[in-house]
């Protein structure tokens, strides 16, 4: 009699059959999960804030080397003739972006109050009829911006304790405010007028909002913001060895991002230029100190040379006397170009 072998399943292997039987079993939660992530896709889609970039380009000038032949030198020891690293450093540095922090004020962070979720959307989908028309509140709530609501703060000093703080400020009728924190009033101030209170100093340039509009306002410090927009701010060469360097800086207002972008690329060239300026500077002045020495030890030799030629009775000029004046003439050459390369600058 003969035994008939049977086949037992191992543990790893897959049942595709009940694997199909199990989603079959569960596909009303499968798809209501799934209609779910999908409905919360895109409503984030449509409600998030959107996020715009800005760039812009710079191009980094090789500089000549001072001594001849340095060049040549150099690329057979095979140094890279690229500067950008240097200059990337130069962009991103706290005395650039610190340049662009003060002009743009951003150190004060001003946000609308809005409704949570929708009121972001409804704010920015709001066409005025008018330039400078606000929407008119919804179900009564005026604290919140509806589109249109609009704070510009020109200037704006805190204590100490009250930095990275979050006040609000109250908007009222005819230009007027309110400055709270933590409940508690602060300040009354109206627009284009220098407003103090319990150590608080502030002008509001530009106050556009329904009575009663709220504001969240914040005041950083200014390492605070260096820092938040050194880490921001993308500087990349473009290709190796190219001396052309790409900034790109994300913000979720695009004139913000534009602006930023254009005084840290102001920032850096006027520093550029007055670095290079300075050294023209340096080296003119250098050229003039030893213009007198040198002239005066050409007019000694010359006198020299006129004695010898009285002695000698010879019209043949030294090879000292010679080097004299093609040094005086070199120097009279430095002297012009530093001119030129200094009117130029």
């Amino acid at each position: 009699m003969s035994s008939i072998p049977t086949y037992t399943p191992q543990d790893d292997e897959i049942d595709l059959r009940e694997l199909l039987g199990t989603l079959i079993d569960n596909k009303w939660l499968l798809g209501i999960v799934t209609a779910i992530f999908l409905a919360l896709g895109v409503g984030y889609a449509i409600l998030g804030t959107p996020i715009y970039e800005a760039d812009a380009l710079i191009q980094v000038e090789q500089k000549v080397p001072d001594l001849p032949g340095l060049s040549a030198i150099s690329q057979t020891l095979g140094a890279s003739s690229s500067e950008a690293t240097t200059e990337i450093a130069l962009i991103t540095s706290r005395s650039v972006i610190g340049k662009a922090v003060d002009e743009l004020h951003l150190q004060i962070e001003v946000a609308p109050y809005r409704l949570p979720i929708f009121g972001g959307w409804i704010a920015r989908n709001f066409v005025p009829e008018t330039e400078g028309a606000l929407a008119s509140p919804l179900l009564g709530l005026s604290r919140y911006d509806w589109g249109g609501s609009k704070l510009d703060i020109f200037q704006m000093s805190v204590p100490f304790a009250l930095e990275e703080q979050k006040m609000v400020l109250v908007a009222g009728s005819g230009g007027s405010y309110t400055l709270l924190y933590s409940g508690d009033v602060m300040l009354h101030g109206r627009v284009g007028e220098v407003a103090s209170g319990r150590g608080i100093t502030m002008q509001v340039r530009e106050l556009r909002a329904n009575p009663g509009a709220r504001f969240a306002v914040k005041h950083h410090s200014a390492l605070a913001v260096i820092n938040q927009l050194q880490d921001e701010l993308k500087a990349t060469e473009q290709g190796k060895d190219s001396g052309i360097i790409q900034l790109a800086y994300d913000n979720k207002d695009p004139n913000l991002a534009a602006l930023f972008l254009d005084r840290v690329s102001n920032a850096y060239i006027k520093q550029n230029v007055e670095r290079n300026s300075a050294e023209a500077a340096t080296s003119l002045q250098f050229v003039r100190d030893q213009l007198p020495r040198v002239r005066k030890d050409l007019d000694n030799a010359q006198s020299a040379l006129n004695l010898f030629q009285t002695k000698a009775r010879s019209v043949d000029i030294s090879l000292q006397t010679k080097g004299l004046l093609d040094q005086a003439v070199a120097i009279e050459s430095s002297i012009q170009q530093l001119r030129l390369q200094q009117a130029d600058m």
